[in-house]
């Protein structure tokens, strides 16, 4: 006879698969316009005004692009909050192929990390930066800072892409900004891989696959999930409460029930073909 157990985690494993399939679409055609001035990357719209906006209908997003000699400008903008439930935990994964083609060997990883202001000031003494108390009593003063994180992933090897220096190409960077229900991306791409290892590979007026690819659960987010649904089917007596009382009380079938039913984040990922503008 099936164990309890065995169902339980049987069942909840093919809801998963079935919810965490990414939500794709057809492949859409973009036109880059050419950027007389480099827009601040800040995570903010304001630059983009008269902007040829790409739709993205089954992520919610509007997506739009420029570029210069040197390096692609992207616009992502996510219209609801929800689709953004886990991308604190995935981040958000670009691809970039100058060949036309859909490979997610070579991306670039994008996310977001929470540092205490010892940690900055760790982090710029280490770069060579040196710091007056008067300028360390200021970063102290906040509690914590955001880092806007970026790597490089060929296959399985990881290389972080460092701060950017006062010799360009500046590495690939990427800032957010959250106003209601709607986050703003906005993303800068080297085209050169000259002197630059996170460059695309490719010139004013080339062609491009692009692909991103957020949201879903990490691989510690399902082992979790999976243990937890695992302890539920054992009828184990509950833990205790917030108040410090003990319920003894074994879990019901409903409460279970329950658990496999909550729907995991949906990943979203969707791919486009992008033409580069040339000097006007």
């Amino acid at each position: 006879m099936l164990s309890r157990k065995w169902i339980a985690g049987t069942v909840f494993s093919l809801i998963l698969l079935f919810l965490t399939l990414p939500a794709f679409s057809k492949d859409k055609t973009a036109e880059s316009l050419w950027a007389a001035s480099p827009p601040d990357v800040d995570g903010l719209a304001e630059e983009w005004s008269g902007a040829t906006f790409l739709i993205e209908e089954n992520a919610g997003a509007d997506l739009a692009f420029r570029n210069d000699a040197d390096y692609l400008y992207t616009l992502l903008v996510v219209k609801d909050k929800q689709h953004l439930s886990s991308f604190d935990a995935t981040g958000i994964f670009v691809f970039l192929n100058a060949e036309g083609k859909k490979n997610k060997d070579r991306k670039l990883h994008f996310y977001k990390k929470i540092a205490t202001a010892q940690d900055l000031i760790q982090a710029l003494e280490k770069s060579g930066q040196i710091l007056t108390e008067e300028k360390k009593a200021e970063l102290l003063s906040r509690k914590n800072y955001i880092f806007y994180q970026c790597e490089l992933v060929e296959g399985t090897n990881v290389l972080p892409v460092e701060a950017a220096s006062s010799s360009e190409p500046w590495p690939p960077m990427f800032k957010t900004h959250t106003d209601g229900e709607r986050t703003v991306f906005e993303f800068r791409f080297p085209l050169s891989r000259e002197n630059q290892a996170s460059g695309i590979g490719v010139i004013p007026g080339g062609n491009l696959k692009v692909g991103f690819e957020w949201g879903g659960l990490t691989e510690q987010m399902k082992a979790r999930r999976l243990a937890g649904m695992m302890a539920a089917s054992e009828d184990r007596p509950n833990p205790p409460s917030s108040d410090g009382s003990a319920d003894r009380g074994l879990r019901t079938q409903t409460d279970i029930s329950a658990e496999m039913k909550k729907a995991p984040p949906k990943q979203f990922s969707f791919w486009l073909d992008l033409k580069l503008a040339k000097a006007e």
